[in-house]
């Protein structure tokens, strides 16, 4: 029979085989404290029209190239 020796060196004696397996099994599961994850604070950037577009702001008229606002 094979983990016999564990068996018989985990339980307490005078316990029936099959309800120490039972005992054997409540024994490993160990509680698991859950991680917490941090969640990341993401930089709001303003939304970027498409390339090409222009647009004033502040009096100011900006050109689009699709990622960022630049001054004309």
């Amino acid at each position: 029979m094979k983990g016999f020796n564990k068996l018989e060196q985990g339980c307490p004696d005078g316990i029936p085989f099959s309800k120490c397996k039972e005992y054997m099994k409540k024994a490993n599961k160990t509680k698991r404290k859950k991680k917490t994850n941090r969640k990341k604070r993401s930089v709001k950037r303003t939304q970027v029209p498409p390339k090409g577009v222009v647009i004033r702001k502040n009096n100011k008229l900006y050109r689009s190239d699709g990622r960022t606002l630049k001054l004309i």
